[in-house]
């Protein structure tokens, strides 16, 4: 009985359900951070593509049989890249790959924008290797992708070997990083020098950022010192002597113009003494980047004449005060000293201060020394955000924002020479070559009454200025006023003898044969190009 109740019971009980089928939730396909980084850095600078040639990109570039096509190989490798002293080869070979493509400013300004997105790419990566962290190096790489500062390397075309440079120099640190465990990635780091060298000669800074790298990631001894920098260092006279055979010089041939680089000519200390206020006016534009200019010609930063300049006491007051700071934190916060380290050493080159370079300031020399801006920012900011989302990764997240429409903003002052000569102008109003500049393009737009403004403004900066001297001349020609522009272009002759069109306009004004020149001005041009 029993058991024929149980076999009901059983018969009754309804069948076990078959379990619903879990669903199995799909990876999400996550984006690499090198890609994030990398689209931060195109972005801002997308505006660019449609800009023309402008300032320096006449002479370095449209005008330069070095920078075009149809040069045989060895021939970029065995001469000089321009009139004067500068060897970048690679840079002149890489302009000549994008007129291949298209002859039209449209091809160099999209190299120019993907070589900053491989820079970035690379400042990522070697944040990443000095600092063993994702999160800092991807704010440390965005910092570096979006920060304004940068307007003038990557908008500029002229800007390009700035570009080649901070980016093989960043890859050759970063290989050498690595070739502490694999050696092999030693002659990768060693090319890369090599590479950047051959784009521009700011690239030598190569070896005391590898000494500082050195130190950073290994026990600190004269022996493993030395023994990293030994290649380095034969390298790099190589590359000079590279230089000294097809430039026939270590340095530059002559001095820069005063108007380029006044304290060029100056005394030792009044040198060194503005390079140090130069120095300030970097870190402040890297930390506030406020005011950005495409000219910093004379007088727009005074030399430093004497000890008791207010300029100089605020910067060196604020060294003393940063250094003692850092000092202080030495053991806790190692990061921030090393980051002000490398952006003074890779300052070395171009700070004036161990020899002049052609131009007294210049954003675009910010290529390279602001990655140690951007390490520090990079890790205070994720320091303070933390990892997970929060109200402050949102400030971070809204300041590396407005940072981006700060660049895109910049950038379209670069868009062509009218604009961006009359916003320098007023970016600049103390620099001669600034306001010569602008008055030019007035003249050419037939707006006299401006154009003689400004030149009458440049003359009163830089008497000596023949551009000067030549604008005021070719405005009062175009007014018709004869004797007035005759003595202008007397003046302009005798400031720069090499001025033929002054010359041989002065020519035919005293020969009475002269007729005025158009209202527009057609044939001004801007004033000397600086020294890139």
């Amino acid at each position: 009985m029993a058991a024929e109740a149980e076999r009901r019971v059983h018969a009754v009980a309804p069948a076990p359900a078959t379990p619903a089928p879990v669903e199995r939730r799909q990876p999400r396909t996550r984006l690499s951070p090198a890609v994030w980084v990398a689209l931060a850095a195109a972005v801002p600078y997308l505006g660019t593509l449609g800009a023309q040639f402008t300032f320096d990109d006449h002479g370095l570039v449209v005008q330069n049989p070095m920078a075009t096509p149809g040069m045989s190989p060895l021939a970029w490798f065995l001469r000089e890249s321009t009139t004067g002293s500068l060897y970048r080869p690679l840079t002149m070979v890489s302009y000549a790959l994008n007129a291949l493509v298209s002859p039209a400013p449209w091809s160099q300004h999209l190299g120019n924008v993907l070589l900053h997105v491989l820079a970035t790419t690379v400042a990522y990566d070697l944040a990443r290797v000095l600092l063993r962290s994702t999160p800092v190096a991807v704010t440390t790489a965005l910092l570096f992708a979006v920060h304004p500062v940068h307007t003038e390397a990557v908008a500029s075309i002229a800007g390009r070997a700035e570009l080649l440079a901070g980016l093989f120099v960043m890859l050759a640190l970063s290989a050498l990083v690595r070739a502490e465990r694999n050696p092999s990635w030693r002659a990768v780091s060693l090319i890369a020098f090599v590479l950047g060298t051959l784009s521009k000669e700011s690239a030598f800074v190569t070896v005391p950022l590898a000494a500082l790298v050195l130190a950073w990631t290994g026990p600190l001894s004269m022996r493993r010192l030395v023994r990293g920098l030994v290649p380095y260092v034969v390298v790099g006279l190589g590359c000079l002597l590279l230089r000294r055979v097809v430039v026939g010089s270590f340095g530059l041939l002559e001095p820069p113009p005063f108007i380029d680089n006044p304290i060029a000519q100056a005394g030792v200390g009044a040198r060194l003494a503005t390079a140090v206020v130069v120095l300030f006016e970097y870190l402040s534009v890297l930390v506030a980047p406020i005011r950005l200019s495409a000219d910093e010609s004379f007088n727009q930063v005074p030399v430093v004449v004497s000890a008791l300049d207010p300029r100089l006491f605020a910067a060196v007051g604020t060294f003393a005060v940063v250094g003692a700071a850092l000092l202080g934190v030495r053991h806790r916060l190692p990061v921030l000293g090393f980051a002000l380290l490398f952006f003074l050493a890779a300052m070395t080159v171009t700070a004036n201060v161990l020899f002049p370079i052609g131009t007294i300031k210049a954003e675009r020399l910010l290529y390279l020394p602001s990655f140690g801006a951007c390490l520090a920012g990079g890790w205070v900011l994720r320091r303070w955000a933390g990892r997970r989302w929060n109200a402050r990764t949102a400030v971070v997240a809204l300041g590396l924002a407005l940072l981006a429409g700060r660049t895109w903003m910049r950038n379209a002052d670069w868009r062509d020479d009218f604009t961006l000569f009359t916003r320098t102008a007023e970016t600049s109003p103390a620099s001669a070559r600034a306001q010569a500049n602008a008055a030019a393009m007035y003249g050419q737009a037939g707006r006299l009454d401006l154009a003689e403004q400004h030149v009458r403004a440049a003359y009163a900066i830089a008497p000596q200025f023949a551009a000067a001297a030549m604008g005021l001349a070719q405005v009062a020609d175009a007014r018709g006023q004869r004797d007035e522009a005759l003595r202008w272009y007397e003046e302009a002759v005798s400031l720069d003898p090499h001025l033929v069109g002054a010359r041989e306009r002065a020519n035919a004004l005293r020969q009475q044969g002269g007729t005025p020149l158009p209202r527009g001005l057609s044939g001004t041009a801007p004033s000397a190009l600086r020294r890139p």
